[in-house]
This record gives C-alpha cells, structure tokens and sequence, in this order.
C-alpha cells in the first residue's frame, strides 16, 4: 500500500475510482430510498458512512482529518450541500437515464470554470473530449429527450 501511495497518479487514479464506485451506489440507492426517507435523513446517513471512511483514509496518509481551514471548509461544504441538495432532490423525479445524463454534464462546466474562472486556456483537444465523452453518454443512456422540460 505505501509503494501505491507514494505514486501520486497511482493515488489519483485509485481515489478517483474509489469515488466513482461510491456515487454509483448512492446514484442509485436514492432512488430506491427516495419514496422511504427524507433527503435530510439521506444526508446524514451518508455523514455516518463518510465520517470513518475519511478517519481511515488520514490515518493511511491520504490527508489529514481536520481540516486547516474551518471557513474554507464550510464555505465548500455549503456549495457541496446544496448541489448535493438540488441534485439528490430531483433523482427521486426523473428516470435514472435522465439523472445519469444531466450529472454526466459536469465534465462541460468544469471546463467552463477552468477558462472562465481561472483563465486557463483549454485548447480544441480538452473541448472534443468533454463533448464525445457526453455523446457517449447520451449514446449508452438513451434518454428520453421527448420527457425534458427546462423545469
């Protein structure tokens, strides 16, 4: 394990899959539970899983447990909440295809962020990938585009 740690693309790449294995469940956990639960409920269900993962993930010396900064923190975890609050809230009102689709959108905005926020220069490269990455998406997903609605 420390062999893996001390290869920082090898942790990204494990970290990355770890979480893409973890929104998968919850994906579709939520819409399971949604009709059973209250999304506050759902939130805290999902602290008490976190919580001891990210406890064993520091004592590993994947960063530490609490944090260096408590205002930045907050500030992320509010922008976190309520996306997490937006997003979740409507799985329950959509098909698992559509849902799958709009959150597969993210590749598009943190492209968006990175020229308009950061000025960073994206190149034509990094724009053909995130736009055949979300034709493959819509490709294997198949979403109702007759069902979409602005709302």
């Amino acid at each position: 394990m420390r062999r893996l740690l001390a290869n920082p693309q090898m942790t990204a790449a494990m970290t990355m899959l770890a979480a893409m294995l973890v929104i998968g469940f919850i994906d579709n956990f939520v819409v399971v539970i949604a009709g059973d639960i209250g999304l506050w409920q759902f939130f805290v269900l999902r602290m008490v899983f976190a919580l001891p993962l990210i406890f064993v993930l520091s004592r590993m010396g994947l960063g530490r447990f609490l944090p260096q900064s408590w205002a930045r923190v907050a500030g992320r975890s509010f922008l976190v909440g309520g996306g997490m609050l937006f997003c979740f809230g409507g799985l329950s009102f959509r098909p698992i295809a559509q849902a799958l689709a709009g959150l597969f959108t993210s590749p598009i905005f943190v492209l968006l962020i990175t020229w308009a926020g950061l000025r960073q220069a994206i190149g034509p490269w990094r724009v053909a990938a995130v736009l055949v990455g979300f034709l493959g998406i819509l490709l294997v997903l198949q979403p109702d585009t007759g069902a979409f609605s602005w709302i």
